[in-house]
């Protein structure tokens, strides 16, 4: 082999080391920037799974405390119904006493069925407040729901007994201490309450 086509050779060699140099980090420069492409993505898509979890957090939480406190309101409307109840009922037990014992027409009373009635309707509220806090509640607010709802049950339902004793002329004194007590039982255990829900909010639901 000639000086010249020697050196044509070592020309074309190096030509070709520089196109195959070029080509290779040109790969590798490639694959690097792909594997930085994905990385953000990855880091983007992270960011909104996290703020679709945040706010999902933030709504479930304005439910949790719109269900609370509308629990929370109809159980203070079913106390004040009770306490309005037992105040009639006892009006229109005297005033049924004062009829059958003069012959006379009593005074004014207030109206004790429609009393009762807004009594009952109140009372009947309650179960729909609590199937809206079976959708976000833990099993303790849920269950001592419940027992707030049969302890104002079980004083609406003593109405009925206090009628009965005063159409047959028996005792109702008791009937209406009953309901008395279950009234103080019903705002304690609502206070109760409503310090189990104010600490369940500090805690995301499980």
């Amino acid at each position: 082999m000639d000086d010249g086509v020697a050196t044509l050779v070592a020309a074309g060699i190096g030509t070709v080391g520089v196109v195959v140099t070029a080509v290779v980090t040109s790969a590798l420069g490639w694959r690097g920037a792909r594997a930085t492409a994905a990385a953000q993505v990855e880091a983007a898509l992270a960011g909104v799974r996290e703020q679709a979890k945040h706010e999902q957090q933030v709504e479930l939480r304005a439910a949790r405390r719109a269900a609370y406190g509308e629990f929370l309101g109809q159980i203070e409307t079913v106390r004040m119904a009770l306490d309005r109840a037992l105040d009639v009922s006892r009006q229109a037990a005297e005033a049924h006493e004062y009829h059958m014992r003069t012959h006379m027409p009593p005074g004014h009373t207030p109206d004790w069925p429609a009393t009762h009635a807004r009594l009952e309707d109140s009372v009947d509220v309650l179960w729909f407040r609590h199937s809206a806090l079976r959708l976000y509640a833990d099993a303790q607010i849920v269950d001592g729901a419940e027992d707030l709802i049969r302890t104002a049950r079980a004083a609406a339902d003593t109405f009925h007994l206090v009628n009965e004793a005063v159409g047959e002329e028996w005792d109702y004194a008791p009937h209406h201490a009953s309901i008395q007590q279950k009234v103080e039982e019903l705002k304690a255990g609502t206070t109760a309450w409503a310090d189990a829900v104010v600490a369940s909010l500090e805690h995301p639901l499980s």
